[in-house]
């Protein structure tokens, strides 16, 4: 929900240096940024967190924070015509606003923030298998990478997971044990994997809400995060034809 005065602050931060802060997406200096045109604005987006924050709630807010968040942007027409629009290949909105926002550093554009400029972003409930769902959203993470494998290693965006593959090589290594009759493998390597995902289990509620609703959820769910989003980054990988961590 934009503020009553979001319009008129955003708009003002193209021809007013006093409302925003200069960011520069170029590496020239600051000064020549201050003045040179503004191509873009950013404004504020206020995604408040209730008391009981689940991992959605998190990753909203997260997002919230981004340095491009297109639910609160301005853009010259030349901008996007310059630099090709949005691409649209990709599922997620952060992504886009990713890959939008690495683009316009490599072109070397003015960026300015206005604070002035606020959106309020409500942060509703989401489903018990949220955490599941958007994990189709990961191949897209090979598609940003192809772009821009230089700023997508240095943002750190989701970096390389290698629980996710030792739970799931254990979860293999018992089903293999169990099909050999081998029990002191099964053994192994199924309380390694039990280990793991109480690890994990443990890791997604250390800073959300505590209630029966979401640990249940958690609970739930934890078993099949690893090999669902290993899943789709191998979509991603072989649809994007690119090798990535």
């Amino acid at each position: 929900m934009p503020a009553t005065d979001w319009l008129r602050r955003g708009l003002a931060a193209f021809s007013s240096s006093s409302s925003a802060s200069s960011s520069s997406l170029s590496s020239a200096s600051a000064s020549a940024s201050a003045a040179a045109d503004v191509d873009a604005v950013c404004g504020r987006v206020d995604a408040t967190l209730p008391r009981q924050a689940t991992e959605f709630h998190l990753r909203e807010h997260l997002r919230a924070s981004a340095e491009l968040n297109s639910c609160n942007w301005f853009c010259r027409r030349s901008v996007l015509e310059r630099v090709g629009g949005f691409d649209e290949r990709f599922m997620d909105a952060a992504a886009m606003d990713a890959d939008m926002h690495f683009r316009l550093l490599e072109a070397r554009l003015v960026m300015v923030r206005a604070p002035a400029s606020a959106v309020s972003h409500p942060l509703t409930a989401a489903g018990w298998a949220d955490s599941l769902t958007r994990l189709r959203f990961l191949d897209g993470d090979a598609l940003l990478y192809k772009k821009h494998p230089r700023r997508y290693v240095d943002s750190r965006r989701r970096p390389p997971d290698w629980h996710d593959l030792a739970v799931v090589a254990a979860l293999l290594m018992t089903a293999a044990g169990i099909w050999l009759h081998h029990e002191v493998w099964a053994v192994s390597a199924g309380g390694t994997w039990l280990v793991l995902t109480a690890m994990l289990c443990i890791r997604r509620l250390r800073d959300t809400a505590k209630t029966p609703s979401h640990i249940a959820a958690v609970l739930l769910t934890s078993p099949f995060v690893p090999p669902v989003a290993l899943f789709w980054r191998l979509v991603g990988a072989v649809r994007h034809r690119i090798m990535y961590a």
